[in-house]
């Protein structure tokens, strides 16, 4: 038995965009990273970003790319292709299905810093 599934989490690094193949495939370009966080060996905490090139071939890509935009939350299920690239080989993620978690929504106003509500201090545990 071969086993190739990859389920990642992550936020958007730049809008996606729908293309068409010159074999006149459909598909998405998605960039996506997710942060991990860790307690390093001395007991600090510490975040690193691992990002991630994806692509998704169908029939809905061009309904689907407008959604996918900077900063969205997905989750990306597929699985690692090798695929090379003129003269270079990159390791990507054949996107099977693309969940949308959390839309951004770029015109929504921004909270103002005197939002109430707890702060660090205010907490009350």
């Amino acid at each position: 038995m071969r086993l190739n599934q990859v389920i990642i989490a992550g936020n958007i690094t730049r809008d996606a965009e729908a293309k068409t193949s010159t074999k006149g495939t459909d598909f998405i370009r998605l960039s996506f990273a997710y942060n991990e966080n860790f307690k390093t060996q001395d007991g600090t905490w510490e975040s690193k970003a691992h990002f991630f090139e994806a692509f998704y071939t169908g029939k809905n890509c061009y309904e689907l790319a407008p959604h996918l935009t900077k900063g969205t939350q997905v989750v990306v299920i597929g699985k690692l292709v090798l695929n090379s690239y003129k003269d270079q080989k990159k390791l990507e993620i054949m996107a099977e299905q693309i969940d949308i978690i959390q839309k951004i929504d770029k015109n929504a106003p921004k909270p103002e810093n005197n939002a109430p509500g707890y702060g660090n201090d205010d907490a009350p545990f």
